[in-house]
């Protein structure tokens, strides 16, 4: 579990994204990274769920979950909706 909030985390992203090459977004990002401190020394070796102090999903670890026959037509489903996304947009 961490214990800062993954929808704060991402708004704040989005705001420092638009002033790219900027001597604020290096300082943006380093308090980004006092206020949401990233899991450092954390290893998985079995299953693993990672979730705010919410209970959202941050991260999982899913080792073997995917068979390789499974895992090419997700892939190739995901890019696909990823494509139509841009579209959209």
């Amino acid at each position: 579990m961490v214990g800062w909030d993954i929808i704060h985390y991402a708004d704040n992203l989005l705001k420092m994204l638009s002033r790219p090459g900027t001597r604020a977004l290096d300082e943006k990002e380093e308090l980004l990274k006092k206020q949401y401190p990233p899991l450092e020394g954390v290893t998985a070796s079995k299953p693993s769920i990672i979730v705010n102090m919410h209970g959202v999903i941050v991260a999982w670890y899913l080792p073997g979950i995917l068979s390789n026959s499974r895992r090419v037509p997700l892939f190739s489903m995901s890019n696909h909706i990823e494509n139509l996304t841009h579209l959209r947009m």
